[in-house]
């Protein structure tokens, strides 16, 4: 089965053991490293998320999803200037990727840094009137600074588009402050994601 889907769907342990035999077949590869990160992230392990992340930094000091992931695992230990660091780097490597910039915002916006998150914000929203921004991205900067109304209308959106990283919803600890709330139960069960 493959290790994104148990990801998505929560089965931590399985998608650990899944990405630890990748990791088996393929010792030197970075992105092995990454993957079993993302795993233990989403299973909100986040020491071994952090491990892994380093560990793949150590084969390709310029790993993107490395950063990506060190970043959104320091965020939920609270530390929040190791995340900025990481995921800076994130946006650095990717070349301005928009959804490491997402998670740069978001970052910004959970460390009280509220003109940086906007700033991050504005700027997408610039991008977006000559490409295409997905409103996932958007989506996260607004859960981060509170405004949870725009998020779910840019997850709406994200819905509409068929969004890749929707599937997610379900274990994703980004999205923690909005799963409270009725529209996020709907939304994942629109998804799929709940009975």
């Amino acid at each position: 089965m493959n290790g994104f889907y148990l990801k998505a769907v929560g089965r931590h342990d399985e998608a650990i053991e899944k990405c630890r035999q990748v990791q088996r077949l393929d010792p030197l590869s970075p992105f092995a490293h990454v993957s079993l990160g993302y795993a233990y992230y989403f299973a909100r392990n986040f020491e071994k998320a952090i491990d892994e992340c380093n560990k793949a930094l150590e084969m390709d000091k310029n790993s993107t999803f490395a950063y990506r992931n060190l970043g959104l695992a320091y965020l939920q230990q609270g530390k929040h200037n190791d995340a900025i660091i990481a995921l800076s780097n994130a946006v650095k490597y990717s070349c301005g990727g928009l959804a490491f910039e997402s998670y740069l915002g978001f970052a910004y916006a959970v460390a009280n840094k509220r003109a940086e998150a906007l700033e991050v914000l504005a700027s997408l929203e610039d991008i977006d009137k000559e490409r295409y921004v997905p409103a996932y991205n958007f989506a996260m900067i607004y859960a981060g600074l509170g405004d949870f109304d725009q998020a779910f209308d840019r997850l709406e959106q994200a819905y509409k588009e068929h969004s890749g990283f929707l599937p997610f919803l379900k274990v994703e600890p980004v999205v923690d402050c909005l799963r409270g709330d009725s529209r996020f139960q709907d939304l994942l069960k629109r998804i799929g994601l709940l009975k």
